[in-house]
C-alpha cells in the first residue's frame, strides 16, 4: 500500500481553512510596497476568456450590443425634447404668466 501515508513521520499540523490568504496579507504588508500590483497572468487569462466567450456567443454579443447602442440613442433623443405644456416645472420658473 504505497498509497497510504505513515502516521509516524513529523507532518506539519494543518492549519485552519482561511487562514492562509490572511497570513499571505499580514506578510505583504511589511517593509516596502509590492512591486507587482496586478497579477497580469490572470488578467490576461480572464480577458481572453471574456474574447473567447464572445466568439462562443456572436449573436448574444450583438444582440446585448444593439441593445445598449439603441438605448443610449433613445436616451439621447429623449433628453433633447423641449418640455412639453403642462409638464413639470424646473427650478427657478414661476407658474404666473
Amino acid at each position: 500500500m504505497n498509497n497510504l501515508q505513515d502516521s509516524s513521520g513529523s507532518q506539519q499540523p494543518l492549519a485552519p481553512p482561511g487562514t492562509g490568504f490572511l497570513q499571505q496579507e499580514i506578510a505583504g504588508q511589511g517593509g516596502g510596497e509590492s512591486t507587482e500590483l496586478f497579477n497580469w497572468a490572470v488578467i490576461g487569462s480572464y480577458a481572453g476568456f471574456i474574447l473567447h466567450s464572445i466568439g462562443r456567443h456572436k449573436l448574444l454579443f450583438l444582440l446585448v450590443w444593439l441593445g445598449i447602442v439603441a438605448f443610449s440613442f433613445g436616451a439621447a433623443a429623449a433628453f433633447r425634447f423641449k418640455r412639453l405644456p403642462g409638464a413639470a416645472l424646473t427650478l427657478g420658473e414661476s407658474t404666473s404668466p
